[in-house]
């Protein structure tokens, strides 16, 4: 995200090219940038065909990129689920750490909540939640890292059985912060092109998770 920083300076040349004017020259810009990272416009190599045909210089970029070829045959951001718990590999090969949503229906079985980020059998950070009290309105919660909220939202696909799509979720403006028992919010870490965490959660009600890098 940047802003031309000052004003810019600009030099022409005019010329006549079969009876029209056209003006050459040089100039110069200044920006400065207040969060010098960008997004991702896609996670994944294989998202950048056919979607961007003309895109011919991607051998040039995707190595320095260390972007994994797709999600399905990394088996990556693929919510896996037993009787007892959710497991979801992610990977972020950006500059800084990701934050992410993870969205969780409401369940009439539930009990406490334990989301945990793991990788090689070891568990690196946790966020515990007691029995969740759903509030009137609500038929799903999101953990959402970036502002260290847990929120609660109405899916209407949810409430008629149809796939869910986190975009279309209507904020309520509830907040589920009060069922924090211990532990703290965490963020994805960086990762090197051999290295993948997975978010564990011993709760069968999660929906999506939303990251970026």
């Amino acid at each position: 995200m940047a802003k031309i920083n000052g004003t810019p300076q600009i030099k022409t040349i005019c010329f006549e090219v079969n009876g029209e004017r056209i003006y050459k020259g040089e100039g110069t810009l200044n920006f400065i940038c207040y969060y010098p990272f960008a997004k991702s416009k896609f996670k994944y190599l294989n998202e950048y065909v056919p979607k961007f045909e003309e895109l011919d210089n991607i051998d040039e970029w995707k190595d320095a990129s260390k972007m994994k070829a797709s999600a399905q045959v990394e088996n990556l951001d693929q919510i896996t689920t037993t009787t007892t718990t959710t497991t979801i590999n992610v990977y972020n090969p950006g500059d800084i750490e990701a934050d992410f949503k993870m969205y969780f229906r409401f369940i009439t079985n539930d009990s406490n909540i334990t989301l945990r980020l793991a990788k090689d059998s070891a568990d690196f950070a946790s966020l515990n939640l007691k029995k969740i009290e759903k509030y009137d309105g609500d038929n799903l919660f999101c953990i959402n890292t970036a502002n260290n909220l847990i929120e609660g939202g109405y899916s209407s696909e949810l409430e008629k059985g149809e796939s869910f799509n986190p975009s279309t979720v209507q904020w309520t403006g509830k907040l589920y912060n009060k069922f924090i028992k211990s532990g703290d919010f965490f963020k994805i870490p960086k990762c090197s092109l051999s290295e993948i965490y997975s978010l564990k959660c011993d709760y069968i009600g999660v929906l999506a998770l939303e990251y970026d890098y």
